[in-house]
């Protein structure tokens, strides 16, 4: 066995014991006898690799869980410390993270830098609470922007747990001890970043802002929010009927910032700077680097960071000459991205979806691309191929998207047909044409014409299918039926691959 194999297993290990602890707590005796046991292991098989690498797989596994519980148990401990909620307070901060816009509200990350509690309760948590987060609801008008400093009257919350979002795990995951619903909030001081990582990442917020305001100043609501969907997985100014239209029609994925996108935007760059004359190495660099401009650009959501390093450790495998490994670019990447937060794997739904949709891609797409076999090879449109990506990625995640949702598409296979081979066209299109737009307004508006037209398309074909009688219905799903799905579609990729599995040295 390789090394490299045996480092993927144990990562596997890794986001095994995270998954594990996030439903059941391992005791801290558990963990020391299971973590004993690995290294007899390793001790007494050395000389054998597969017997070895259970050894660490088990360590990693340990390490996972314990790397949960304590990320876990320090979010608690800071609220138990700060006191309970339901008090009112006065807030001054300044705002994180990139202002989340909605249609009627907006959401703020702020860090606490002096509170006072209006009670009249003794404010012995008030030097506790500098440096904790609260999750702030605000009105969209006066606008805040990403490091302003703001003052926000209001009570502080932890919410209940409801019956279709947890909001106390959603709040852990982004790190918030507290929620501050509709506070009365006012800017004290305008962002005036210095040199370093708050002056790079404005600016860059501010590029993206006036990239959006191309494509509105251009475009009309629907195509201009389909596109800005599209390129930055920004849905915010979409009205909830287009959302629900989506929703409905299974296309939902294709306005967000998934693995696809972001690799579509990466061979554009490559065949764009090889056609301009650069050395391939020199190309290379370059679109690694835009890569991750693009995802600062989006807002730093899971799913681009996802994406991001897949892409990027896709473009490594291709640019050191070793064979394209999809499925271990995966897993290291979300063993990256679950050691920085690991609460993202119980509380995030847009990661769980995107690794799910990726591993279904990779997993599931042979084994029903060789079942299609009524459907014809066609090199232009590809609907064979599509076909089965279509079927594998909703395959994948419609159990989690009901668990989550209540939702089932029943037009997505057509949908998706009709639309996603246009959507490499469209990106590029849109680039250019919001990229021209920043430099030459009245060239911006020639070229969002074509842009346009083939999103009016698919706007109308979105219109159709979900006008369509049983396009979708409400389902509810239990967590017990979940895992049971997802054991039974292990089972079937192991039998199904269990051969190729073998000879790659996996089983």
């Amino acid at each position: 066995m390789s090394l490299s194999l045996a480092f993927i297993f144990s990562c596997s290990c890794f986001l095994a014991g995270i998954l594990t602890a996030s439903f059941f707590k391992l005791s801290l005796a558990a963990g020391f006898f299971i973590s004993i046991a690995g290294l007899f292991l390793i001790g007494i098989t050395w000389s054998r690799p597969k017997m070895a690498v259970t050894g660490f797989c088990l360590i990693f596994y340990v390490l996972g869980a314990w790397h949960f519980q304590s990320f876990e148990s320090a979010i608690l401990k800071q609220r138990e410390e700060l006191g309970d909620s339901g008090r009112k307070a006065e807030i001054t901060g300044r705002i994180i993270f990139e202002p989340d816009r909605r249609q009627s509200y907006t959401n703020l990350k702020v860090e606490i830098e002096e509170i006072r509690f209006l009670d009249g309760e003794e404010e012995k948590n008030a030097v506790n609470s500098a440096g904790a987060v609260v999750w702030a609801a605000v009105e969209n008008y006066p606008e805040f922007s990403y490091n302003d400093r703001i003052r926000m009257e209001g009570e502080l919350k932890i919410p209940k747990r409801g019956d279709s979002f947890n909001w106390p795990g959603y709040l852990a995951k982004e790190g918030a001890v507290w929620q501050i619903s509709w506070p009365k909030a006012e800017l004290l001081e305008k962002s005036r970043p210095v040199f370093g990582w708050p002056w790079i990442y404005s600016k860059i917020l501010s590029v993206k802002k006036e990239m959006e305001e191309v494509i509105y100043r251009n475009l009309s609501l629907n195509e201009g929010a389909l596109l800005s969907g599209l390129i930055f997985g920004d849905r915010s100014l979409m009205s909830d009927e287009f959302k629900e239209k989506m929703n409905e029609t299974g296309l939902s994925h294709i306005a967000a910032v998934s693995g696809s996108n972001v690799i579509i935007l990466a061979s554009i760059l490559m065949a764009f700077l090889v056609g301009a004359g650069l050395w391939r190495q020199q190309a290379f660099w370059l679109t690694l680097f835009f890569i991750w401009v693009f995802v600062i650009l989006v807002g730093l959501p899971s799913s681009a960071v996802r994406a991001g390093i897949m892409a990027s450790l896709l473009l490594f495998a291709q640019y050191l000459g070793r064979q394209n490994t999809s499925w271990r670019a995966m897993i290291l990447a979300a063993a990256i991205m679950l050691s920085l937060n690991p609460l993202l794997l119980r509380y995030d739904a847009g990661f769980q979806l995107s690794f799910l949709a990726v591993g279904g891609l990779i997993f599931l797409s042979p084994i029903i691309k060789e079942s299609i076999k009524f459907v014809p090879e066609e090199k232009f449109l590809n609907i064979k191929e599509i076909l089965a990506q279509t079927l594998a990625a909703q395959a994948a995640t419609l159990p989690l998207i009901v668990y989550n949702f209540g939702c089932v598409s029943l037009v997505s296979p057509l949908s998706n047909i009709l639309i996603v081979p246009a959507i490499p066209l469209i990106m590029a299109l849109g680039f250019v044409f919001v990229l021209a737009g920043l430099i030459c307004p009245w060239l911006g508006w020639i070229l969002s014409w074509p842009v346009f037209f083939l999103l009016a398309i698919a706007v109308k074909i979105i219109d159709m299918c979900a006008s369509l009688p049983f396009a979708s219905f409400a389902l509810s799903l239990s967590w017990g039926w979940l895992a049971v799905f997802y054991v039974f579609l292990l089972a079937v990729i192991i039998k199904k691959r269990k051969k190729e599995f073998l000879s790659e040295g996996y089983l």
